[in-house]
């Protein structure tokens, strides 16, 4: 199990990583992150924080990009794994969304030579979550892939 990543130590190791991917290790990208309803109790974040980090690797790093949102990054960790990871994710908080009453939505995003920076990854990552917030209800979203029309 991995632990809790300072914000700005991930943003450096982000960076590091980045570089790695450029050479060929595999290197995902997922966001996770509640519905916006209003007022969650701290402490329910923090469980859903600690189900998150039970799904990880030690040699993953998850951080808290604000109060809400969270990021694993999988090194050495291609696509499918990515997706194996989030639906792990969305299995363990279901305690969470017992409790606050909002689902939990992933966006992925697996590296690719396009990308020019970590900014790039990062953001290919918040495109992918904000198609799952738009979809609900507890969503995986790709980066690059389409969602079916309904």
């Amino acid at each position: 199990m991995a632990d809790l990543t300072k914000t700005e130590d991930f943003e450096i190791v982000l960076e590091f990583a980045f570089g790695f991917a450029d050479r060929g290790v595999p290197l995902s990208l997922v966001l996770i992150e509640p519905t916006d309803v209003p007022a969650r109790p701290p402490a329910l974040l923090e469980q859903l924080q600690q189900d998150i980090l039970r799904r990880t690797r030690r040699s993953d790093r998850v951080t808290r990009l604000t109060d809400r949102r969270f990021a694993a990054l999988l090194v050495d960790c291609n696509r499918q794994g990515a997706v194996v990871f989030a639906d792990r994710v969305q299995q363990a908080v279901t305690d969470f969304v017992k409790a606050s009453g909002c689902p939990v939505n992933c966006g992925v995003a697996t590296f690719h030579r396009e990308m020019r920076s970590s900014s790039d990854f990062l953001s290919a990552a918040a495109n992918a979550l904000a198609r799952a917030h738009k979809a609900g209800g507890g969503t995986i979203e790709l980066h690059g892939v389409e969602s079916p029309e309904p």
